[in-house]
C-alpha cells in the first residue's frame, strides 16, 4: 500500500484505477499515473493552489490539495471516498449498508484529520464483500 511507502498519489480517480486478473484469475486492482504524487507531508504546486489548467480533475481531489496545502494519506482517502461513491452509485441496484455509507461519507470530510484511515475503509469493504458474497443481506 502507498501509505507504507509514504507516497501520496494526489490524483486517485476512475481513470487511474486498473482492474486486471492476476495469475490465479482473481481480480487485482492497480493504481496508475503517479505524475502528481508527492512524499508524505509535501505540498503539490509549492504552496499555491492547483493551476486552473489542472483543475479538470478537481472533482476527485481533496480540498487541501486543490488549495495548495500539505497532503497526506487523508488526501488520498478523500479521493477514494469520491471514487467509491461514484462506483457504488453507478453499479449497485440497492442502497449501501449504513456502516459503509458512513465511512464513505466521512472520507469526504473537508478536514483531513476527520477522514478514516485506509485500513478502516478496507475493513468495511471486506465486510461488505463478505455479506454480498454470502447473501447475508445488505
Amino acid at each position: 500500500m502507498m501509505v507504507s511507502l509514504n507516497i501520496i498519489h494526489n490524483d486517485i480517480k476512475a481513470d487511474n484505477i486498473c482492474v486486471v486478473n492476476n495469475y490465479n484469475g482473481s481480480p487485482y486492482v492497480t493504481v496508475i499515473d503517479f505524475g502528481l504524487a508527492t512524499e508524505l507531508g509535501q505540498i503539490l504546486y509549492n504552496n499555491n493552489p492547483v493551476p486552473e489548467e489542472c483543475r479538470i480533475n478537481q472533482f476527485w481531489m481533496a480540498p487541501e490539495v486543490l488549495e495548495g496545502r500539505v497532503s497526506n494519506y487523508h488526501s488520498d482517502m478523500y479521493s477514494l471516498g469520491v471514487l467509491f461513491h461514484w462506483f457504488f452509485n453507478l453499479c449497485l441496484p440497492r442502497p449501501l449498508p449504513r456502516y459503509l455509507r458512513t465511512q464513505l461519507d466521512t472520507a469526504l470530510h473537508y478536514y483531513p484529520s476527520r477522514r478514516p484511515h485506509p485500513t478502516v475503509l478496507l475493513n468495511c469493504l471486506k465486510e461488505y464483500k463478505y455479506s454480498f458474497d454470502h447473501g447475508c443481506g445488505i
